[in-house]
């Protein structure tokens, strides 16, 4: 299946999801915000923000903060944007394909996403490329034994959630390394979820 048929899958569920829990995580909002609230950083990209929940979040946090929210699916930011979380600006676009400067953030997280992308490498690029050297990478995302993982990955482009790919611990850390990020942290959560931290040197 071509990259965009992937693409249109994602933005056509999510554009009738937006506004239920699908994809849903306190267990990874909690992750992310301790560590936004440790590391403090003025200026956070939140990829893939759905419908806003975890920016505005934030913005009760680190009211000084200034966070930015992009998602494939205009319906989510539509209703992101309904929240009028007054920190925050929501943004349409694609992750492989950031509409941002070069060093334009101190801090990157992505929850319960980065599954959906179909070009991972890139979207890994475009990460470190708007990310500012010293800046933090705080992603959280499907975790699986391998056996599983293998097998729900042959049935994924059958669905028609956008899913492309469920990866191992392996790929990421390679993929982020490949993309020059130093990874500090990565473990799994629950059964289900891992953590991850990555800097950009």
């Amino acid at each position: 299946m071509s990259i965009n048929k992937y693409k249109e899958k994602s933005k056509r569920f999510f554009n009738k999801s937006y506004n239920t829990k699908y994809g849903n995580s306190k267990t990874a909002d909690k992750f992310v915000l301790e560590f936004l609230l440790r590391d403090n950083p003025q200026n956070i990209l939140d990829l893939s923000c759905g419908d806003g929940r975890t920016a505005e979040q934030v913005s009760r946090l680190l009211p000084q903060s200034k966070i930015t929210g992009i998602d494939i699916s205009d319906k989510s930011i539509a209703h992101a944007k309904s929240r009028d979380v007054k920190s925050a600006n929501f943004v349409v676009g694609e992750v492989d394909d950031l509409p941002f400067e070069d060093d334009s953030f101190d801090c990157i997280y992505s929850i319960n996403s980065f599954h959906h992308y179909p070009e991972p490498e890139k979207s890994f690029a475009e990460m470190v490329r708007v990310l500012k050297t010293g800046g933090k990478l705080y992603l959280a995302d499907i975790y699986l034994w391998s056996v599983v993982r293998q097998i729900i990955n042959a049935f994924l482009p059958y669905g028609n959630k956008g899913d492309y790919k469920i990866h191992s611990k392996q790929e990421f850390l390679k993929m982020a390394h490949d993309a020059g990020l130093e990874n500090i942290e990565y473990k799994s959560i629950n059964y289900c979820i891992f953590k991850a931290v990555y800097i950009k040197k």
